[in-house]
């Protein structure tokens, strides 16, 4: 179960100007894309054990960008959150 209370705790933390959130948003997205199409590139280049490890790693970082960056953004800016989260 996920824990709330670091959520709430950023709430008083998170980027405040629509404006700025939206650019952050964004970029994260496209930073995300970016890591998913290194995996891709990984599971061509790399041996199986490594491109395991390497998307285990990214999946990681991923996660961490979702549920600490852009969850509390959501929470403060709920129109921010694309269709296909909601």
């Amino acid at each position: 179960m996920l824990d709330v209370n670091w959520h709430n705790e950023w709430n008083r933390r998170v980027i405040k100007d629509k404006v700025f959130a939206k650019e952050v948003v964004d970029l994260l997205f496209e930073c995300s894309g970016r890591l998913d199409q290194s995996v891709a590139r990984a599971k061509k280049e790399c041996s199986e054990a490594e491109f395991l490890e390497y998307r285990k790693a990214i999946g990681a970082v991923m996660g961490a960008t979702f549920d600490q960056l852009l969850l509390p953004i959501f929470a403060a800016h709920p129109e921010l959150k694309p269709r296909d989260l909601q």
